[in-house]
């Protein structure tokens, strides 16, 4: 056997300290520490709607082709983070590219 595949690694105890009732609403109200997390990016995902086709169908689209959605036309897009929808608005032209203005938050 060969010694270069038998490192040993030092192993040490960890003390770690409970965390007391009021520690936990750290975690459970995130808004008393937004600092903490401001700056990270995420992606938010902009939901207009959703079709259901048959593969035949989905297999025989051409360019220029329209699918029917489940929304109406007035209704608000849904803004979707981790699964879940945390705000609701309206699609808008920011110059050469699109945009969601907000018209209301779950958060």
């Amino acid at each position: 056997m060969n010694d270069q595949n038998n490192v040993q690694v030092p192993i040490q105890g960890v003390s770690l300290e409970e965390l007391g009732a009021s520690d936990g609403n750290i975690l459970m109200d995130p808004s008393k520490h937004i600092d903490l997390v401001q700056n990270i990016q995420i992606s938010v995902d902009v939901i207009v709607g959703k079709a259901e086709i048959s593969v035949g169908k989905l297999f025989d689209l051409k360019g220029g082709a329209v699918i029917s959605i489940n929304r109406d036309a007035s209704e608000p897009l849904d803004l979707v983070f981790d699964g879940k929808v945390v705000a609701r608005g309206y699609l808008v032209a920011v110059g050469e590219n699109f945009g969601v203005q907000i018209a209301d938050t779950e958060l």
